[in-house]
């Protein structure tokens, strides 16, 4: 490693990290594609027009976006009883693409797909243990394109591969809360700027 040659500690450092901490390979649960900053970088995209205001202004806008959000997402209307529209949308499309591609059965839960350029794929259908060769429905917890032809081989319903938390009814859970509105008068908004950064 080119870290030893310029540092021991610093390589000894590096090696005592467990590999859970970084590789997606060895964290024990399904990332959904997050790395660590993605969603951190997310908000702070959404509330780049915020950063000009005062820090108590700020946190009111926040707020009022935040209930505004959790209101508008409570009441939107889903077009399917099961799944929220957008994990059935991409679930539309892998459904789409899995009906050109081939089975070869193993046994009674666990296949072997081959897509249309010759690429093959073990599927593994067993209740604790499903997993793809792809690595992806595990990482997402949503059956890939190769588990749900191999759910349609073996007569399995694809929307029982689906995580919970992609149901309407875990959707709704997770808007149920209602934010109050919070009253900015009385609350001397402008009188702390944020610092100077020069």
């Amino acid at each position: 490693m080119e870290i030893r040659k310029k540092s021991l500690v610093a390589a000894a450092y590096i090696s005592n990290i467990p590999p859970e901490s970084y590789a997606d390979f060895a964290f024990p649960y399904p990332r959904f594609g997050h790395v660590t900053s993605n969603i951190v970088e997310s908000l702070n995209g959404a509330w780049k027009t915020l950063r000009h205001l005062p820090p108590l202004r700020m946190l009111v806008t926040i707020w009022s976006t935040v209930m505004e959000t959790f209101c508008e997402r409570r009441d939107r209307l889903q077009k399917d009883p099961t799944l929220t529209d957008s994990t059935k949308k991409g679930f539309d499309v892998r459904y789409t693409i899995s009906r050109r591609w081939r089975i070869l059965s193993c046994n009674s839960l666990k296949v072997e797909v081959i897509n249309e350029s010759g690429k093959e794929f073990v599927v593994d259908l067993i209740d604790r243990g499903r997993s793809c060769s792809c690595g992806r429905y595990v990482e997402y917890d949503s059956p890939c394109t190769h588990a749900i032809v191999a759910a349609r081989y073996l007569h399995i319903d694809p929307y029982s591969l689906f995580g919970h938390h992609y149901t309407i009814f875990c959707y709704r859970l997770t808007y149920q809360a209602e934010i109050p509105p919070l009253l900015s008068q009385g609350l001397k908004m402008d009188d702390m700027l944020p610092p100077l950064v020069i």
